[in-house]
């Protein structure tokens, strides 16, 4: 006897996903016909008592290919994930990674202190860690 598990809210949240990406495109200055040129990272940010720390998937990137910026309360970081095409005879059958420049903001709150700002890449993941300004 199979089990088969059905999770069918796991299908609105990709959509739901998918919607929220389509709309910010549309409202951010993107446009839909080249979305599919156009990808953003996956981020996790979270909140100690004396930073935030960011999170950014970024596999298959090098870190030379990424820039960190910090101005107006805004974290932005974009770069490239590059294509390596050599021609020694590879026939794609099938292609899902997406390729191309990139460019993430995530809004902050007033209190950090953008002097601070340090980061660290590991295994694909971009950590930022944005120290809180002391009072």
């Amino acid at each position: 006897m199979y089990l088969t598990v059905s999770k069918p809210r796991a299908r609105f949240s990709a959509m739901n996903g998918e919607l929220d990406r389509m709309f910010n495109e549309m409202f951010n200055g993107g446009s839909l016909l080249n979305s599919e040129t156009t990808w953003s990272p996956r981020a996790d940010v979270h909140e100690t008592d004396d930073k935030f720390v960011v999170n950014l998937d970024l596999p298959g990137i090098d870190k030379n290919d990424v820039k960190v910026k910090f101005e107006d309360n805004t974290l932005i970081v974009s770069g490239e994930r590059k294509f390596e095409s050599k021609e020694d005879g590879k026939n794609y059958h099938h292609v899902e990674r997406v390729y191309g420049n990139f460019t993430r903001q995530i809004a902050l709150p007033k209190d950090v202190d953008g002097q601070k700002i340090t980061a660290s890449f590991k295994n694909g993941v971009l950590e930022i860690s944005l120290p809180k300004v002391e009072e």
